[in-house]
């Protein structure tokens, strides 16, 4: 009982910073991703949760398949995030290199 009240408090609280993040600035590439990627995580965590129900064992094929589709979102997401993060800090940088 107590892994439900904080499984559930731990989504929630990850909701709640991803709706804090895109509000912030719905128009920018990188809130937006960030927005999706933390919601996309405590699905997923949800989803790894119930494959370890017993009440869940007749789904557990089903449960199998979505726990990699959305490990695979998230793997994209994340890389998606760092790219355009790592693209936005080198152009704040100006860095030059010398040859």
């Amino acid at each position: 009982m107590l892994d439900t009240v904080i499984l559930a408090f731990v989504c929630s609280a990850y909701v709640v910073l991803s709706a804090a993040v895109y509000v912030n600035n719905p128009k920018a590439a990188l809130n937006r991703i960030l927005a999706g990627l933390m919601v996309a995580t405590p699905l997923w965590v949800v989803v790894v949760y119930l494959e370890d129900a017993v009440a869940a064992r007749h789904y557990l094929s089903m449960l199998a398949r979505v726990d990699y589709a959305l490990a695979s979102v998230m793997v994209g997401l994340f890389y998606w995030f760092c790219v355009r993060f790592t693209r936005r800090l080198w152009r704040r940088c100006n860095v030059v290199v010398a040859s």
